[in-house]
């Protein structure tokens, strides 16, 4: 992971040449929307658009202008910055600032721009897609392909952040971006549903670990082979992510034993959750104690 002095002149670099822009999530208040506010002009925040928040204007997601290359802007910059690596170092927190935006657009045009990667249509409706959580664009993107990025991000911008373990990310919408309405076939809406239980496996995975580390994005494909495999064998939300840790951690040890056929029958007809199930089963094969063995 890189150290917050190279993220910072990552950011500043960038920030030299465009005009630069805090992407926040205001859904939820928290300590860093309330002090990026206090550090802000009200006319500073250019809300993005969508049906879901007609009633709550407010709490959308929003790009908030910070300037180019001066002194007010370096510092909202070290702010975000500040946050942001609070952020990652609690996997459980809520992502409020979701990354930095640079280009070359007004602002109104931006926002607009990124509006549209909110709404998708999926087979059967359409959802709202949360694509500038940090924690989602990059499976996204590998979701919807080789155009991924240029879907989500407008023209000749720049999408930076942190990632789910703290590495730099950096994704650059091309002159072609795409202009319509972002549609998923009923493949990739089915991944797209299962990004927040990769984040789900992450999270748990880094709670066991010594270091507290997450895991990188990198793992993200594996995460949903492991989700996606439980969901074939009929298993709830809960036992998909329980499964999926196991086979993370256990690899083959765990996704080919013998008895996980059985495991996976007991937790899908008895309604028990499959830690319950793999935890009496390893109960049984401890020796007991005072009987010498």
């Amino acid at each position: 992971m890189p150290h917050q002095e190279d993220i910072a002149s990552r950011l500043y670099n960038l920030a030299r040449l465009n005009t630069s822009y805090v992407f926040v999530d205001r859904f939820r208040r928290t300590v860093a929307l309330t002090a990026l506010e206090e550090a802000s002009l009200p006319d500073a925040w250019f809300p993005l658009q969508d049906e879901f928040f007609e009633d709550l204007p407010q709490r959308s997601p929003a790009l908030l202008q910070i300037g180019r290359d001066s002194e007010a802007a370096l510092n909202l910059l070290d702010l975000s910055l500040e946050f942001s690596l609070q952020e990652v170092a609690d996997p459980a927190a809520l992502r409020t600032v979701c990354g930095w935006v640079f280009g070359q657009e007004q602002p109104h045009v931006l926002a607009r721009a990124f509006s549209r990667g909110l709404d998708a249509r999926v087979p059967g409706g359409r959802i709202y897609l949360r694509f500038f959580d940090p924690r989602v664009l990059p499976r996204l993107v590998g979701v919807l392909g080789p155009s991924g990025a240029s879907v989500l991000l407008p023209p000749e911008s720049t999408w930076c952040a942190l990632g789910r373990d703290g590495g730099w990310m950096q994704f650059t919408g091309t002159a072609n971006t795409f202009h319509g309405v972002l549609s998923l076939d009923e493949h990739q809406a089915a991944a797209v549903a299962r990004i927040q239980e990769i984040n789900d496996v992450a999270r748990m995975l880094a709670g066991e670990s010594l270091s507290g580390a997450s895991l990188g994005h990198e793992a993200d494909a594996q995460l949903d082979a492991h989700l996606s495999r439980a969901q074939a064998m009929g298993l709830g939300r809960e036992d998909r992510v329980t499964y999926a840790v196991r086979a993370q951690r256990e690899g083959k040890a765990f996704s080919e034993h013998a008895g996980l056929p059985a495991w996976i029958r007991e937790a899908t007809s008895t309604g028990l959750p499959l830690q319950a199930v793999l935890e009496s089963w390893s109960a049984s094969r401890r020796p007991h104690e005072g009987s010498g063995t």
